[in-house]
């Protein structure tokens, strides 16, 4: 009978423990799932980093970051961009005048978008710049100053008259170099061309020079050397 008190009694025991160790452990395993948290450490927080600071990549924006991508050209303003970069009022002429190369020849088109005749197409260079003259080449050629057919005395910008002696039915503007823009009906564009050329069908001869620019923005190194003129016709279409 004793025996069976102590059996009973270890039974019990057992009983009340395991329910107790079975917590303790659920408990703990509880705790690992949420991990430890690192204790504050005011000390360590609150110390200055010492030594040399690591380089700093400055930000670019702006111009730099445009030159990374696609550039990025404005034509809202071309008169503004020419004439920044231009030496005098003649180089800005000149600029002006080649910009319109390729522009299509239309018959009374005195705009970029339009297209050009060739007295439309000096007429709105030399508004651009603030020179106005009258609308037909045969006005055009009663403008500004008569100046000599001769290629040495011709500066980036006078108006080359072309047509009959009794007639101007084309006009150019002289860009330098023995060169001249014009709008050609002949070409179907704008086009620059030499002056000095073999004469072909339908090609206008020079007959007189006009020029329509001050004399204050004449510019000395605008002259060209001497061309001589054996046996060649000079002329545009």
């Amino acid at each position: 009978m004793p025996y069976s008190r102590v059996r009973l009694l270890s039974a019990v025991a057992v009983a009340c423990v395991l329910p107790i160790q079975r917590v303790l452990a659920q408990a703990d395993v509880a705790s690992s799932l949420r991990g430890n948290q690192r204790p504050a450490t005011p000390a360590l927080d609150n110390i200055t980093p010492t030594g040399t600071p690591l380089p700093q990549t400055p930000v670019t924006t702006g111009a730099a970051t445009a030159r990374r991508g696609v550039p990025h050209r404005d034509l809202s303003e071309p008169f503004a961009a020419i004439s920044a970069g231009a030496r005098s009022l003649g180089d800005s002429l000149v600029a002006l005048a080649r910009a319109q190369i390729g522009r299509r020849y239309r018959f009374g088109g005195s705009t970029p978008e339009h297209g050009f005749d060739c007295s439309g197409l000096v007429r709105y260079v030399m508004a651009a710049l603030k020179i106005e003259l009258p609308r037909t080449a045969h006005e055009q050629a009663k403008s500004g100053q008569t100046v000599p057919r001769d290629t040495a005395a011709l500066q980036p910008g006078d108006l080359l008259m072309f047509g009959s002696t009794r007639h101007i039915s084309h006009v150019g503007i002289y860009v330098g170099n023995g060169h001249f823009v014009q709008a050609s009906s002949k070409a179907g564009r704008v086009v620059e061309t030499p002056l000095i050329r073999p004469m072909v069908r339908g090609v206008k001869p020079w007959r007189a020079v006009r020029r329509v620019m001050p004399e204050s923005n004449a510019d000395s190194t605008w002259a060209i050397p001497e061309l001589s003129l054996p046996d060649v016709s000079v002329g545009a279409g």
